[in-house]
């Protein structure tokens, strides 16, 4: 009789991991793939401490910098430069922008296509050698 038993229990618990097997499938299956037309969204708070985050790894594409104001300040500008090498220190080979954070809604929105290499995305008005991100492009 005990046989019996863990013969109803069993069924019943196969049968909801087949049920789990068979979503988790059809979720991986419906996952988008990345379009590289389309500009991916990075978020970056500014803090009165500074950005909240201090490095970003990316793959080459495009990409949507939303920037958040959050520090206090007003008359913030942000600058997103590549550098020639792997150090984020000394001056910049390009600038993708250098523009100020709207004072009215307190963000940026701003579109760029990253290639590979190593950029650095800080803030230009105020002296604040700390507020700075380090962004590698793979």
């Amino acid at each position: 009789m005990q046989s019996g038993r863990s013969w109803i229990v069993a069924v019943p618990y196969l049968t909801c991991l087949i049920l789990i097997s068979a979503v988790w499938s059809q979720a991986a299956q419906s996952t988008p793939a990345l379009d590289p037309n389309r500009a991916q969204p990075i978020s970056i708070v500014v803090r009165l401490e500074g950005f909240e985050t201090r490095t970003i790894s990316l793959p080459a594409g495009r990409y949507l910098f939303a920037m958040l104001n959050r520090s206090g300040f007003q008359n913030l500008a942000l600058a997103l430069e590549k550098m020639p090498g792997n150090s984020i220190a000394g001056t910049a080979s390009q600038q993708s922008f250098s523009e100020p954070v709207d004072a009215v809604k307190n963000r940026l929105l701003k579109s760029v296509q990253l290639t590979p290499g190593t950029y650095r995305l800080r803030e230009v008005h105020h002296d604040h050698p700390a507020w700075l991100i380090t962004i590698r492009v793979q």
